[in-house]
């Protein structure tokens, strides 16, 4: 039944697809409709031929199958009657026009199946890339479902675990987890999410044919049709714009080898752009393209979308590789390297992430909505906290590409992947190396084991260190970066991390801005501090002795209860900011000697009772952000007295507070926010 099922399919489809192609012409009025037809039929035709195998997966009943034979057999018949309309015949017209659309969205609905329908909320999606890791999966998965990650004993208890949370989830609704960009090297990973669960199922895509999981479906490139599409779409492209030739979009279309992705970003970099732009990229990608479709390939073509950046965007769009595949960046970070290297103000830093946004040459993730470009009016200060860029595997190779073209000696921006012991042919703790880079940026998993080269790093003004080791021994060469002006370390693992060799610091003079984990010394010249998700009970020794700094963030501490008293010792202070830290109860009263601080932010401290009876002192403060201070029941009555203060942020909650004071202060601006909880910062 199965054969036949499958073989009456395709043979009815190839007779519908058939019948299109010979009477599309004649069809004149229904062309456009016949076309895109056309178009459907051809991306679904190797799914017809395996109809029954896709049933099974899908629980579909075969009268469901058996219905849309009919209804394309029905769809023959109507393609021969379009033909034969006369161009007076109005009433035919419009019925057979009817009949075409809902003939392609029967088509349409039947192979694209509503999934959303059938898993509801529980798809997961994860990106393995070239260097995924157990923990860090499984640990997305506990969050994305909302439960509690417990402590894992081992790699077997992670997984003994994992398999208990998805029987668990699987009894509300079926199961669908997506694992994409899987590399042939990660395929025994991927065994390890393998369960006898009923309604579990679990989706591999992969740049690689891998015949581990049965015979792959291989998905083709778009046909030209729908290439046209997509490229016409992104690029914004009028169907009546007569100045951009036909012949000239095919030819961008065929040099993208119908790939979405080199599509969309050629597309949306000649959004807007004069015929000259389109005819002089239809020349350059025609130019020795080759026809086979590759990764290779689709390198060349983002490669002219790359060739049109503005030269600073371009810089910054390099920039991106500085930090791990498939993992998402702090857009505070990649400001703290434009604000010190090319001098960039925090508002033109976040103009160039949305310039390559807009490009399709990176995406951006906003984990709150609270605070999504809140501008001070008086400091012209932007929030960007809440910010993340993720980047397509392809665009990060560009990006490496563009970075990769000198020897490694010469280059300015040095990117070094430290995977287990493989080291590069320079690597070695007797010779001195020499690196002409103002930018160094350094992985390293949990298999390095080997010494540190003896790196003569002098030039360099940023250093990015994306950890996965439980404990780290920063790098002896460090006493050699008396240029340093950003230090930038994540920890990327699952479990915490250890930091040694942190006085080494010390000797980092010009050090401006450190974004980190752990942070245990002074550093006399620092001006911007970022902590978060830290487990710390307490704030770093010696921190409020640190007088230089203007921005302390303090985000998603948990375990934080208590500030030093000593912080109102920072007089220069003019951004705190202090989110999410759920056990702190309280501010010191101290923190009235910050006569500087213009930005409070305390969002989300769910455990504040009460602020210092003398807040009024704090006579520079302009923005007060309060939202979600639940327990926070009264105000003192001295922030009558704040005579600087405008703007104070609020949900509709924390409203009350503060209705009294704007009474008496009619210049104070009530901004309350809707409060939106997602689970974007999981992606």
């Amino acid at each position: 039944m199965a054969m036949v099922l499958d073989a009456v399919a395709g043979k009815v489809l190839d007779e519908l697809l058939n019948v299109i192609v010979e009477k599309k012409e004649r069809a004149v009025k229904f062309r456009p409709t016949l076309e895109r037809l056309e178009g459907t039929l051809k991306s679904i035709e190797p799914l017809a031929k395996q109809i029954d195998g896709l049933n099974k997966r899908l629980d579909r009943p075969p009268e469901e199958t058996e219905k849309l034979i009919e209804q394309m057999k029905k769809g023959t018949k109507l393609v021969k009657a379009c033909s034969k309309v006369q161009w007076w015949n109005c009433c035919n017209k419009a019925n057979y026009q009817e009949e075409l659309e809902e003939l392609e969205a029967c088509i349409d609905r039947f192979f694209k199946y509503d999934m959303q329908g059938k898993f509801k909320e529980n798809i997961f999606f994860i990106t393995f890339a070239k260097s995924p890791k157990l923990n860090t999966i499984v640990q997305r998965l506990f969050q994305h479902t909302g439960y509690q990650t417990p402590e894992f004993q081992s790699d077997d208890d992670m997984i003994y675990q994992l398999e208990h949370l998805l029987k668990k989830i699987v009894e509300k609704s079926p199961i669908l987890l997506v694992l994409d960009d899987v590399w042939p090297k990660s395929v025994s990973l991927v065994d390890k999410f393998v369960f006898q669960i009923p309604n579990y199922t679990i989706l591999v895509t992969s740049r690689f044919a891998i015949g581990e999981f049965g015979p792959p479906y291989v998905l083709k490139p778009l046909d030209e049709t729908n290439a046209i599409k997509l490229l016409r779409h992104s690029a914004s492209l009028d169907e009546s714009r007569s100045d951009i030739p036909d012949d000239v979009v095919k030819k961008i279309v065929r040099g993208c080898s119908g790939s979405p992705l080199a599509l969309r970003v050629n597309g949306r970099s000649l959004s807007h752009k004069q015929a000259l732009f389109w005819h002089n990229r239809a020349q350059a990608l025609s130019t020795g393209h080759s026809i086979i479709v590759s990764s290779d390939d689709v390198l060349t073509c983002l490669q002219k979308s790359f060739e049109d950046l503005d030269p600073k965007v371009a810089e910054c769009f390099r920039d991106l590789s500085l930090f791990p595949e498939a993992q998402r960046i702090p857009a505070a970070a990649l400001v703290d390297i434009w604000a010190e290297l090319r001098e960039e103000d925090d508002g033109s830093a976040m103009e160039k992430i949305y310039e390559l946004v807009n490009r399709n040459m990176a995406d951006i993730v906003v984990t709150s909505n609270f605070f999504s470009w809140i501008r001070n009016t008086a400091s012209d200060t932007i929030d960007y906290n809440y910010h993340y860029v993720t980047q397509h595997g392809l665009l990060r190779d560009l990006a490496i590409l563009q970075t990769s073209q000198e020897p490694t000696e010469k280059r300015n921006r040095l990117i070094i992947d430290l995977s287990g012991n493989n080291l590069p042919e320079w690597w070695t703790s007797q010779n001195e190396y020499h690196i002409a880079a103002s930018t160094l940026s350094i992985s390293t998993d949990e298999a390095f084991t080997s010494e540190w080269c003896n790196l003569q790093p002098t030039e360099v003004e940023v250093l990015v260190l994306n950890l996965r080791e439980k404990k780290h021994t920063l790098p002896m060469f460090m006493k050699k970066m008396n240029k340093l002006k950003v230090l930038i370390i994540t920890n990327y693992d699952f479990y915490r991390a250890e930091l040694e060799n942190f006085e080494l610091l010390d000797y980092l003079s010009d050090l401006k801005r450190i974004s980190t984990i752990k942070i245990s010394d002074v550093l006399p010249n620092l001006e911007e501090m970022n902590i978060d998700y830290c487990d710390m009970l307490q704030l770093p020794n010696g921190l409020s002795d640190i007088v230089s700094l203007k921005r302390l963030s303090i985000t998603n501490c948990h375990k934080l209860s208590a500030l030093p008293e000593g912080i109102g010792k920072l007089v220069n202070l003019e951004s705190l900011r202090l989110t999410s830290c759920t056990s702190l109860e309280e501010l010191p009263d101290s923190i009235t000697g910050l006569q500087k601080l213009k930005f409070l932010d305390i969002s989300d401290c769910v455990s504040l009772v009460k602020l210092p009876e003398n807040m009024g002192e704090l006579s520079s403060l302009e923005r007060l952000n309060y939202i979600g201070c639940t327990r926070l029941n009264e105000l003192p009555y001295s922030v009558t007295e704040l005579g600087g203060l405008r703007v104070v942020v609020c949900d509709e909650m924390t409203t009350a507070l503060w209705e009294p004071f704007r009474t008496m202060r009619g210049d104070i601006k009530l901004d309350v926010t809707q409060v939106d909880f997602n689970l974007n910062w999981l992606l």
